[in-house]
């Protein structure tokens, strides 16, 4: 009929996008990077305190040792969950 022509929405207006990248899928490239930074760390834990355990160290250095591991393990573990986080958050607001 002759409203056809009328009120109809074009295809790309409805599915239109902003060109480039949005906020939020920055916060999700950036929690992406924190995860693997926060991964890398866990590995060089767990390869530092086997190099650790292996070198037949005495009871009190291979212990002090093994402390610092640890506080540079959860450093690790907090980098990795602030990362997930913000990867979390970045696709439930984009």
């Amino acid at each position: 009929g002759l409203r056809e022509g009328r009120n109809r929405v074009s295809p790309q207006a409805v599915n239109s996008k902003p060109k480039g990248i949005c906020a939020m899928e920055w916060l999700v490239w950036i929690g992406t990077g924190l995860t693997l930074i926060g991964l890398g760390f866990l590995a060089y834990c767990i390869f530092a305190a086997m190099a650790a355990k292996r070198a037949g160290l005495p009871e009190a250095e291979l212990r002090a040792k093994l402390q610092r591991i640890v506080v540079i393990n959860m450093g690790a573990l907090l980098l990795s969950a602030l990362g997930l986080m913000s990867v979390v958050v970045g696709i439930f607001l984009a």
